[in-house]
Order: structure tokens, then C-alpha cells, then sequence
């Protein structure tokens, strides 16, 4: 449910979460030298939603998607082979 559907007495709390996890990202993001064709806010909101969704689909745990993630990341992102 997006933070503007919630209660008035947690929408506050419930946004702050929210950018607060997205800088982590952003921070991240900022420490990678990404390829010159990849936009970092679009690379963000990518990473975000992968991890938000594929957990539950491929059924690994937090820990092998995490490094699943950064396979992905510096083989195709980074463009390190």
C-alpha cells in the first residue's frame, strides 16, 4: 500500500522509513562507477524493486540474493567481467 493510503498517524514514520532506505541506495550507487549509459536513479529504483520482489519468487535466502545482486550488478552494470 503507497504511504499516502496509510493512516495519518503513521504516514510520517512510514515515509521517513522509506527515504531513509532509499539513500542507503543512493549512497550505494554514488560509490559505484556504473557504465556511462546507466542512470543511476533508474539503476536505484531497479535494485529497490528486485530485492523487494524476487525474495519470495526464487525462494533464497537474504544473504545468496544479495550476492545473486551483486553478480548481476558488476557483470552487467559495471560491465566487469
Amino acid at each position: 500500500m503507497p504511504p499516502w493510503h496509510y493512516p495519518e498517524s503513521i504516514k510520517a514514520r512510514v515515509i521517513a522509513l522509506r527515504d531513509e532506505y532509499e539513500r542507503i541506495f543512493v549512497r550505494l550507487i554514488d560509490h559505484l562507477p556504473p557504465r556511462s549509459d546507466i542512470d543511476k536513479h533508474y539503476l536505484r529504483l531497479t535494485m529497490i524493486g528486485a530485492l523487494s520482489w524476487d525474495y519470495g519468487d526464487t525462494l533464497l535466502n537474504p544473504r545468496d540474493l544479495r550476492y545473486r545482486v551483486d553478480e548481476e550488478v558488476e557483470s552487467k552494470i559495471l560491465d566487469r567481467q
